[in-house]
C-alpha cells in the first residue's frame, strides 16, 4: 500500500492547519475503508461459523468434482430429512435463507442431486428438482394399469372437440 509523503512546516501556523484538516480527511477515509473491510471480514466468519475448524476450502477434487461443497451440502441435508416428506429445491432454499444460509438457486440444487445420486444419502422423485428423505415412501395410488404398466397415465375424461370459431364465443 502506498502513502503520501506528508511534509509539515512546524514553524507555518497555516500550513499546520491545513496539514491537520489533510490528516483528518485521510483518518476519516482510512476509518471508512476500515470499517468497509471489517464488514467483509464479518461476513466471512459469519460464513464460516457452522464449520469451526475452516481455514481454508478444499480443493475442488475433495468436493466431488466441484460438485456440493461440504458445508452446503450438510445443511442442505438436514432441511431435507427434517422436512420428512417430499420437497421442492426451491423450498430448501428459502428455509436456509429464513436460517440465515442466503444460498443461490443452482447450489442448492446442485447439492441436492449430488446428495441424491452419488452419495445416496436422499432421493429424487420423480419431477424436477423434488427430493425427500430416504424413509419416504411415496404410496401407491390405485389405478387402472396401460399396458401392464402400473405408472402409465391414463386419460380420465375424454377430450373436448370445438368446432373452428367457436372457443370463446
Amino acid at each position: 500500500m502506498a502513502t503520501d509523503a506528508f511534509v509539515i512546516d512546524l514553524r507555518d501556523r497555516v500550513d499546520l492547519a491545513r496539514k491537520q484538516r489533510q490528516a483528518e480527511q485521510a483518518l476519516a477515509d482510512a476509518e471508512r475503508t476500515t470499517a468497509k473491510w471489517r464488514s467483509v471480514v464479518d461476513f466471512l466468519a459469519s460464513q464460516l461459523a457452522d464449520e469451526p475448524d475452516a481455514q481454508e476450502p478444499p480443493a475442488p477434487e475433495e468436493m466431488g468434482n466441484g460438485h456440493a461443497a461440504p458445508g452446503i451440502a450438510q445443511l442442505v441435508e438436514e432441511v431435507v430429512n427434517r422436512a420428512n416428506r417430499p420437497i421442492m429445491s426451491g423450498d430448501v432454499r428459502e428455509i436456509l435463507r429464513r436460517e440465515g444460509h442466503p444460498l443461490s438457486s443452482s447450489s442448492v440444487y446442485n447439492s441436492l442431486r449430488y446428495i441424491a445420486l452419488r452419495a445416496e444419502r436422499i432421493q429424487q422423485l420423480p419431477g424436477r428438482g423434488v427430493f425427500a428423505p430416504l424413509s419416504y415412501q411415496p404410496e401407491e395410488l390405485p389405478g387402472p394399469a396401460l399396458n401392464g404398466s402400473s405408472t402409465a397415465a391414463t386419460q380420465v375424461s375424454p377430450q373436448t372437440q370445438y368446432a373452428p370459431g367457436s372457443v370463446g364465443t
